[in-house]
């Protein structure tokens, strides 16, 4: 797989040397022109896929290279430039700023991010991109901060070359990812373990923790009879086109309140869940077997 990985266009605060970060910025007269000139040097590379940071100085870019190419433009919020806090606004040189971009765990002042919070949005992104695009060509069309955290993903860089390392308005990168190995077998208790946790972290976060088998029991019940209200008139053919169709996502909604349930009532008295599905699984094998044509 090859990841393409371009800067957006000139705006008015790159002619000035101003830090951008989020501020939402459109692109000059020369902007446009670089991103046409981008979309030149695209025009022969069959793409799968352009996917842009939200911005629309990188937008209006990708639109660019989306017209020439024939490929659609994805946006990708994970993409948007780092979070320069109270920085934003005031010259690239200024002391402030250029103390805080040595220091690569350390948060911009008044709400900006660090760029290791970069890299922790990033970096699953490529990974997520290599899974999805095997052996095909993907454009990113961002900025000058996620273009350096991406560098790092495939190039080791030395504090002081991270530091330096800049990219020029429509400058492209090229980047070869090794191919992926065949997605390996299923494995249900990593999916189910995932699953737990997720919600587990979920239920933590709001504080409910006070769920008891008596609110359970309560819970399932409620749900139940919303999904009675839906099929009691239905034969189950019927309920199955149902559920299929029209009222799919009420369906499924309800189901995913149950499991959340259940996963919350497991977890507050310790039950490994993951285990007990993974146990039912085995029985409910035995006791009804795939029956061979």
């Amino acid at each position: 797989m090859k990841l393409y990985v371009a800067r957006h266009g000139e705006t008015a605060w790159n002619a000035e040397n101003i830090i951008c970060g989020r501020t939402d910025l459109p692109l000059t007269a020369r902007g446009r022109e670089q991103a046409r000139e981008l979309a030149d040097r695209m025009a022969g590379i069959p793409l799968a896929a352009v996917y842009a940071s939200p911005l629309q100085r990188a937008l209006d870019t990708a639109r660019c290279v989306s017209e020439r190419c024939g490929v659609p433009v994805r946006i990708e919020n994970r993409l948007i430039e780092q979070n320069y806090g109270s920085c934003e606004g005031k010259d690239r040189l200024s002391p402030e700023f250029l103390s805080v971009k040595r220091q690569f765990a350390v948060r911009y002042p008044g709400g900006g991010e660090s760029m290791m919070q970069v890299a922790a949005r990033v970096y699953p992104l490529v990974d997520e991109l290599r899974r999805r695009y095997r052996g095909k060509n993907v454009l990113l069309v961002c900025h000058g901060s996620v273009m350096r955290v991406l560098h790092s993903y495939f190039h080791d860089m030395a504090n002081e070359d991270y530091f330096h390392f800049s990219m020029g308005n429509a400058q492209l990168m090229e980047y070869e990812l090794p191919e992926l190995p065949e997605d390996e077998p299923f494995d249900p208790h990593t999916a189910v373990q995932t699953l737990r946790d997720a919600v587990s972290q979920f239920n933590a976060d709001r504080g409910w923790t006070g769920m008891n088998a008596m609110n359970m029991a309560m819970s399932i019940s409620i749900e139940a009879a919303e999904l009675l209200e839906i099929f009691q008139w239905c034969t189950p053919k019927e309920a199955d086109a149902l559920a299929r169709e029209t009222e799919r996502e009420h369906f499924l909604e309800e189901l995913a309140d149950v499991l959340i349930y259940s996963i919350g009532l497991a977890n507050r008295y310790g039950v490994d869940l993951s285990s007990c599905i993974l146990d039912k699984m085995k029985k409910n094998a035995k006791k009804y077997p795939v029956e061979e044509s």
